[in-house]
């Protein structure tokens, strides 16, 4: 390997664990919407005062928009390493070959049923 492909390689890794990342951030999301809600619930239960609802829906709305914020990150990465790293270091790239394997063979209402 020269230099290019050990750096592209370096670069691959780098983003493929920055991806992983994202992807194990989402649990965190999840869990904390339900220690939220929670929260409210108990506080409106408390109170009485069923408008501390609308605390819950600014806390969905923010987790949400972070969420979708971390999701455009990440289909970014998978397409700058779909174009530019996978061609470069292997050639044909595993997203590219799954592509056109889908491309070849598509999903169909009877393969499903079998499934």
């Amino acid at each position: 390997m020269d230099d290019k492909q050990i750096m592209l390689l370096e670069e691959f890794k780098a983003l493929r664990a920055e991806m992983l990342g994202t992807i194990n951030d989402r649990v965190w999301g999840v869990v904390s919407f339900v220690a939220i809600f929670g929260g409210v619930s108990i506080l409106s239960t408390q109170t009485r005062n069923p408008s501390i609802n609308i605390l819950l829906v600014y806390a969905a709305a923010v987790l949400l928009l972070h969420t979708a914020s971390r999701e455009r990150g990440r289909i970014r990465i998978g397409a700058y390493v779909k174009k530019v790293i996978e061609p470069q270091l292997f050639g044909q790239g595993w997203e590219t070959y799954l592509a056109s394997w889908r491309g070849r063979c598509p999903r169909t209402d009877a393969v499903l049923a079998m499934a």
